[in-house]
């Protein structure tokens, strides 16, 4: 295990350093990495982990379907796919509202759900940290709620896709 996953594990306040399942004490593989942010996929369980470890900011968030709707298979989108979530950037810094499609995939229903957002950005959250939670409305919640000073704590995201599931049956419609 390299140096940058152990140091990932141990300052992330819910880790204790240790790399096992949080709910079935199973291995847990990192499938990608960016800055101080990894993707984990739990082995035992095979649930999805964001793992953000900046200097003022630790958390695990877990990711509903990553693994469904994510990767290298025809009806995935890439997990180096990062455009969406770069343009929410460009418009937090810029104190922008962002384009309709970004608006309904990160469930932006208010001005202190972007407040939100540009709290979590200005605290260190990357492209990759908000890629990874795109479309999945507790999984942003958790983000910007695990922000340090957060002015807007009590924000709840919800996305179209909250609630829908794909089955791996499923697959063979798409």
């Amino acid at each position: 295990m390299s140096r940058f996953w152990n140091r990932m594990l141990s300052g992330c306040s819910e880790s204790a350093g240790d790399p096992t399942c949080w709910k079935q004490n199973g291995n847990i593989r990192q499938v990608d990495a960016y800055g101080c942010s990894s993707t984990v996929k739990c082995l035992c369980c095979s649930g999805y982990s964001l793992v953000v470890a900046l200097p003022t900011l630790h958390a695990r968030i877990h990711l509903s379907d990553f693994g469904l709707k994510r990767g290298n298979a025809p009806h995935q989108r890439p997990l180096d796919d990062f455009r969406m979530a770069e343009q929410l950037v460009k418009c937090l810094v810029f104190d922008r509202w962002p384009s309709p499609a970004t608006i309904l995939d990160f469930g932006i229903d208010s001005s202190s759900h972007l407040g939100a957002l540009q709290a979590a950005v200005h605290a260190g959250c990357t492209a990759y940290d908000l890629d990874r939670v795109l479309g999945d409305g507790p999984a942003i919640t958790q983000l910007i709620r695990a922000v340090p000073d957060q002015p807007y704590p009590f924000v709840e995201f919800r996305t179209v896709y909250d609630g829908y599931t794909l089955a791996v049956d499923d697959e063979d419609d798409l």
